[in-house]
């Protein structure tokens, strides 16, 4: 007992150690003389010079093996190069410092959260994410509540890069309650707009709409709290969504409330912002008066604001609005106007970038520069060292011999010691063995007390057994008197149950002779069924050879695979109809050194999607072989205004919006240059294993209330080995799986991206079979085409 308790106040000790050292890991650092003039360098951005130092004490330290020194010094070395922007040169000294947990010292939070910064400033959201969500548990106290709002806001930058909009939802709403918790208004008032603008982003507006509302409501409690900057941003969102859901009064009301609170705060910016947003909406609306007006204050409003990326977008809205108002020659002056701000801007940011890629190698080149510097003064002062270690080696040699004779003397003295703690000793042992004597005897008289005391407990055990024996035969005197009367009861029920049973019998019988009848009058109907069954049959099978032949005719017009096999050498076309014909079609071309291809899917399925099919290859073949100036936005102008000519479309009231969703692409693969628009059909590129999604515009080929509206033109560099996705909305809409869901939009670019390094036709036969697999029992419920190409 006495060892086991000598143990556990050893581990205890230990512990309370290590948490000290951990946490007062630098404490007797606090007035070290290098470390102030790290820290006065770091305070005068004097960043080479601290760069310098540094290296110079961690090589000196790494030599000392002044571990926690050491590591104090790398925690400096990575701040500086935060400062200096440079995280990843950060990140390799962090990685330095943790190399040491478990075997040196416990790291602080402190360094993993900083650690976790750096991470998170060099885009590496997955691994800033994992720290984060190992230290957040540390700070579940009430007094750090700040300090976990904090976090949560940093692990909060690890989702937005990923466009995972359900995943930044959910940490938004983690947040904002812990900002309930803290009671900290602030950030409630930010996250309930923050949910609102991540349902608007799924265009979820009356989700998105609620939360805005909260938001402003909240911010009427508070508003000394708030920047009067932030209640404009919530109204104008709330303006926003309502025009979304139809409510274009209601929205116009808001804009106008947010603009008059812009104005009377001189916020030129939030002004430009309010009024370009109406001009919008009075454009779309056909009041080109006030959208002209309006437009045209908010590019004064921008110009005071001096934000160029908001006068870049009002430049734009106004040459939209100038256009409708048949004023071409000053619509392409202020379009002219918005290109060449939104080409500077690009620009500066192309300048910005190589400034820092420039900034990085200079500082990893002065940095390899020091090292070589210190190496070589190393070098030098090791080969003076090696001369006086020579030097003191012939010392050492002539005092070893005179050391030698002391020796002898002392070896004499120890030999006459020894035998004096023999003698100790023995005595010592004496000692023992008498105190071992008295302690077996007190051990062997509370054993005899320990007996006896056992044998009063036996007796007693038995006296309570011979009780517990009499209840129990007790209880089985009663138990048997219950069972006589209960088979009695049985006896009874059983003569009273066959009495009943005979009764029901007669009436059996008397319902058989009725069901007889009945069956026979059946019999007549089901024959009468039976010969319109066969007229049916014989019907649905004209339709169905007449829908087969139509198939025929559609697979004529689709083009053939030896066109695709032409120009790629990897390719795939996994196309799945739901019924015999379809309402998705995927069309090619080659004009000079390009190569034009397409993926559509056309309203409805079956027959009536495949006449519409038809017609989009007739135009597609007719627009592309005239077009002069072949470009994708272009091509879909075109296709849209025949499609509503031929469909005889004016947007009146009750006219079906007969139409298709279409992704079209321009390769030359002489200059590696892809050119895509889309009307709602989005385009998947991976490249260098990085997916990127470009969205369609969020209109369709035919009538709409954005028809007037060009398509976005986006231009993207290609390389050899990068690969192209097309697809229509059936793979991710199907139903299946356990749970009778939607496979949804997400799951299915997870699966292209963990299949794009497959063989092309591997790709095909792996969707084709995930597909039927995940839709098994269910219905298929729209056409599937997916295109694949690898360049």
């Amino acid at each position: 007992m006495k060892n086991i308790l000598i143990k556990i106040f050893i581990i205890i000790c230990f512990q309370n150690f290590l948490n000290v050292k951990g946490k007062f890991v630098y404490t007797k650092y606090n007035d070290n003389k290098e470390l102030r003039t790290i820290d006065s360098l770091i305070k005068s951005q004097s960043y080479k010079e601290a760069i310098q130092y540094l290296l110079r004490v961690i090589e000196k330290v790494e030599n000392n093996a002044d571990t926690v020194y050491l590591c104090l010094l790398y925690e400096k070395m990575a701040s500086t190069y935060l400062l200096l922007n440079i995280p990843e040169k950060a990140i390799e000294y962090f990685k330095e410092i943790i190399k040491f947990e478990k075997t040196d010292f416990i790291i602080s939070n402190e360094i993993y959260e900083k650690y976790a910064d750096a991470l998170l400033k060099a885009n590496q959201y997955n691994e800033a994410r994992q720290i984060f969500r190992k230290i957040l548990p540390l700070y579940e106290e009430e007094k750090f509540c700040e300090k976990r709002l904090k976090l949560y806001n940093k692990l909060r930058q690890t989702y937005t890069s990923v466009e995972n909009i359900d995943e930044i939802i959910k940490i938004d709403k983690e947040i904002l309650n812990v900002a309930k918790f803290c009671k900290n208004n602030q950030n409630i008032f930010r996250y309930l707009n923050n949910i609102g603008y991540d349902y608007f982003k799924l265009n979820n507006y009356k989700d998105a709409l609620e939360y805005f509302y909260q938001a402003f409501e909240f911010s009427k409690n508070i508003v000394k709290d708030i920047d009067i900057s932030e209640i404009i941003n919530v109204q104008v969102n709330i303006a926003i969504s309502l025009y979304n859901l139809g409510e274009i009064n209601l929205s116009l009301q808001n804009l106008l409330e947010s603009r008059e609170k812009a104005r009377k705060a001189k916020l030129y910016y939030h002004l430009a912002r309010i009024e370009n947003i109406m001009s919008y909406i009075y454009l779309f609306s056909g009041d080109l008066h006030n959208a002209s007006v309006i437009g045209w204050q908010s590019i004064k409003n921008a110009q005071l604001s001096k934000n160029t990326k908001l006068l870049q977008e009002c430049y734009y809205t106004y040459s939209q609005i100038l256009k409708e108002c048949n004023d071409p020659v000053n619509a392409l002056n202020y379009y002219e106007k918005y290109l060449h701000l939104r080409d500077s801007l690009k620009y500066i940011e192309e300048i910005k970038k190589d400034k820092f890629h420039r900034d990085k190698i200079e500082m990893e080149k002065f940095e390899n520069e020091i090292k070589l510097k210190i190496a070589d003064e190393n070098i030098y002062k090791m080969k003076i060292r090696q001369l006086e270690l020579e030097k003191e080696r012939q010392r050492q040699i002539n005092d070893s011999l005179e050391q030698e004779k002391k020796l002898n003397q002392l070896k004499i003295e120890k030999e006459l010691q020894e035998s004096r703690l023999i003698k100790e000793r023995l005595e010592k042992e004496v000692l023992e063995n008498k105190m071992i004597i008295l302690k077996n005897i007190n051990e062997k008289q509370e054993y005899a007390l320990k007996a006896e005391k056992e044998e009063k407990e036996r007796k007693q055990l038995e006296i309570e057994k011979l009780e517990a024996i009499a209840r129990h035969n007790a209880i089985q005197r009663s138990r048997a008197i219950m069972m006589v009367v209960f088979m009695l009861i049985i006896v009874l029920s059983t003569l009273s149950g066959l009495f009943v049973l005979r009764r029901k019998n007669q009436l059996l019988a008397k319902q058989r002779d009725e069901i007889r009848l009945k069956n026979l009058y059946l019999e007549q109907l089901n024959s009468e069924i039976n010969i319109q069954k066969k007229k049916i049959e014989e019907k649905n099978q004209a339709i169905t050879d007449s829908i087969m032949y139509a198939k025929k005719i559609q697979n004529a017009l689709l083009p053939m695979e030896e066109l695709f096999q032409k120009f790629f050498s990897e390719y795939f076309i996994f196309f799945q109809p739901r019924d015999i014909v379809s309402g998705d079609f995927y069309w090619i071309m080659n004009i000079s050194d390009k190569i034009v291809f397409a993926v559509a899917d056309c309203t409805g399925h079956g027959v009536p999607g495949a006449l519409m099919s038809m017609l989009g290859i007739a135009f597609l073949n007719e627009i592309v072989s005239n077009m002069k100036q072949l470009h994708t936005d272009y091509v879909l102008l075109e296709l849209r205004k025949k499609v509503i000519n031929v469909l005889k479309q004016k947007g009146e009231d009750g006219e079906t919006k007969d139409g298709m969703d279409i992704a079209i692409c321009i390769i030359d693969l002489k200059l590696m240059t892809l050119e895509y628009s889309g009307a709602y059909n989005s385009l998947i590129l991976i490249k260098n294993n990085e997916l990127k999604i470009y969205k369609g515009d969020r209109m369709p080929i035919g009538i709409h209330e954005r028809d007037k509206e060009l398509f976005t033109r986006h231009q993207i560099k290609i390389s050899k080995g990068d690969v192209l996705y097309m697809f229509t909305d059936g793979f991710a809409d199907q139903f299946g799986g356990k749970e009778g869901k939607k496979f949804k939009l997400n799951n299915f670019y997870n699966l292209l991206y963990n299949l794009h390094n497959e063989p092309m036709r591997k790709q095909k036969n792996l969707i084709s079979d995930i597909f039927n697999k995940w839709k098994e029992n269910f219905d298929q419920i729209d056409d599937v085409l997916v295109v694949g190409i690898r360049i």
